[in-house]
């Protein structure tokens, strides 16, 4: 199976399944010491997801398998991988309070010849989070639209009759900004880290590399920077995006489109997806390469510009 966070947060489970009960310094402990710690698993984010989907609970400072684990352990053991995604998706997510908004996401599809899709425009950037767990499940695929698969769809449309829609609250608003906040801090710190660590090499003045976002949210980039050693003012300008999970694709709003047009080659954008291997680290103190670094984008991306639209949903590569 792919490596994906659900199969780290069943890892997590498999190791508390070993003693029963395991204090939660020692699990950590022992988690840092296995290979996989190699590949780079953020254990702490795993331990929180096992969390959320309820496959361990904390009983006073000790990790326990639940019952919804015992039952997913054994039904790794015992079934299809198929029917162990599907109790996944049914008991963990679908019927857990704490993946409200994966429910409301599905409940934006609809039936076009029998099948249940979502057409990608319709997709907020905030839902992608979504996307990507039913991705890990096999529950959704991409086929130019969005497809839920055939024997998930039934339990979609029960639920959507039995119980009516459900508006997301302010609480889940402001919970949604407050994870896209720490996700765009934690790219543009990692853009200015490699930034100093280019000038570095070169043996350039850092101190013509400026966060400027922090102050100026209206000046269409993030940071200002130079093409050339003997540039005596900022004549780079640094977009940064980022991506919380493995997705070729953001948000880019019409003012820093406007930018780009009159700053033409001296325009970049740095584009960092997966950001969640980042998240819980030092993201200040981290040198790593952007995903895809695009110059003069109003050249090199396909954008169809419209006279109202406030923003746009840029992909680059494929899926």
């Amino acid at each position: 199976m792919e490596q994906t966070r659900l199969t780290d947060a069943i890892e997590i489970l498999e190791k508390v399944n070993e003693t029963q009960k395991i204090l939660r310094t020692q699990l950590f402990e022992e988690l840092e010491d296995r290979p996989a710690t190699i590949r780079g698993i953020n254990w702490d984010y795993a331990y929180k997801f096992a969390k959320k989907m309820n496959f361990i609970n904390l009983q006073r400072d000790h990790v326990l398998v639940t019952k919804t684990g015992i039952n997913i352990l054994n039904f790794k053991k015992h079934e299809t991988s198929i029917n162990l995604t599907n109790y996944i998706f049914r008991e963990c997510i679908f019927h857990n309070k704490e993946f409200l908004k994966t429910k409301i996401f599905l409940e934006k599809c609809y039936m076009l010849d029998n099948e249940l899709i979502l057409d990608d425009a319709d997709v907020e950037d905030s839902e992608y989070d979504e996307i990507n767990l039913l991705r890990e499940l096999d529950i959704i695929t991409f086929e130019d639209v969005w497809k839920i698969r055939d024997d998930i769809k039934d339990l979609i449309f029960i639920n959507r009759n039995n119980a009516g829609k459900r508006k997301i609250t302010q609480d889940e608003i402001d919970e949604i900004k407050k994870e896209q906040k720490k996700v765009g801090e934690c790219a543009e710190n990692l853009s200015v880290e490699f930034e100093k660590s280019e000038f570095r090499k070169k043996k350039w003045n850092g101190n013509m590399i400026e966060q400027i976002s922090k102050n100026d949210a209206g000046a269409g980039y993030d940071i200002n920077s130079i093409w050339k050693k003997n540039s005596k003012t900022p004549d780079k300008f640094i977009e940064v995006k980022g991506r919380k999970y493995d997705e070729n694709s953001f948000i880019i709003s019409h003012n820093e489109l406007e930018k780009a047009k009159e700053a033409g080659e001296n325009y970049v954008i740095y584009f960092w997806k997966n950001i969640v291997n980042y998240l819980g680290k030092d993201c200040k103190n981290l040198i790593d390469k952007p995903t895809a670094i695009i110059r003069n984008p109003i050249k090199n991306l396909k954008i169809n510009l419209c006279e109202n639209c406030l923003e746009y949903r840029i992909k680059i590569g494929k899926r």
